[in-house]
């Protein structure tokens, strides 16, 4: 929330809102790799300071990934793995900074070894874990939250999953939100898209989520049609795809 009073200020200005955070699926090459460093650079001076980037094997230059996080060392960057090796090799990894949370994929057997890994190096992490009608139940279940505790997770991020049931997702939020209203463990639990909207709710009245592909196009909204940030500025972007202002402060 570093740039909520920015954020305002903009919308307060040129009647549009502007998302706090940013989504980035990096889970695929591209052949014109979105341009990270001017993305954030461009964010930043709109109040943007949070970048949550999906990323797996087949992630491009993933080691420029550290360096944009260390030149933007203000802003804030949760690394979400997709898959086993991408885990391991993170949580291997020296590069980790202070502004970056690893969130391994949970679901593998390594996880556990990956949790106690990261909490000896002091880093900041947390676990995600897909969710859908099959699985909803156990992610939520005692036994699971416990077993992510046990491991030394902080943080639980659950996301559901692209064909997961809107009846689903709305009963693993609102599991999510109990767990956290009654405190009862040392977890602090996230349904990820639904808790980013909630934020830019509290910032901006609407919600107003932005998801980017690597070749910086537009995930979401999907009624963006084909825009991409090649060929538009950020400012353009949210311009064109965020809600306009309805509530004034």
């Amino acid at each position: 929330t570093l740039g909520a009073k920015v954020i305002r200020a903009y919308e307060k200005e040129h009647g549009v809102n502007v998302p706090w955070a940013i989504l980035i699926d990096l889970t695929a090459p591209a052949p014109r790799a979105l341009d990270l460093a001017a993305l954030v650079e461009q964010g930043q001076k709109l109040g943007i300071y949070s970048y949550f980037l999906f990323i797996a094997e087949r992630t491009a230059a993933l080691e420029s990934l550290f360096a944009v996080a260390q030149r933007f060392s203000g802003s804030a960057f949760f690394l979400f793995s997709t898959d086993v090796s991408t885990n391991e090799r993170l949580a291997a990894s020296d590069e980790l900074l202070s502004n970056t949370l690893f969130v391994p994929r949970g679901g593998s057997s390594t996880y556990p070894e990956i949790g106690a890994l990261l909490m000896q190096k002091k880093r900041m992490f947390g676990l995600n874990c897909e969710y859908n009608a099959i699985n909803a139940d156990v992610l939520l279940s005692d036994a699971f939250l416990q077993t992510v505790i046990n491991q030394g997770y902080p943080f639980l991020f659950l996301i559901p999953s692209l064909t997961c049931d809107a009846g689903t997702r709305k009963r693993v939020n609102d599991e999510v939100l109990s767990l956290r209203g009654h405190g009862r463990y040392p977890l602090f639990p996230m349904d990820l898209y639904d808790d980013l909207q909630q934020v830019d709710h509290i910032i901006s009245d609407e919600h107003c989520m932005l998801a980017l592909g690597p070749d910086g196009s537009v995930l979401y909204p999907a009624s963006a049609g084909n825009l991409n940030l090649r060929e538009h500025t950020l400012e353009e972007l949210i311009w064109l795809t965020m809600p306009r202002v309805h509530h004034h402060r």
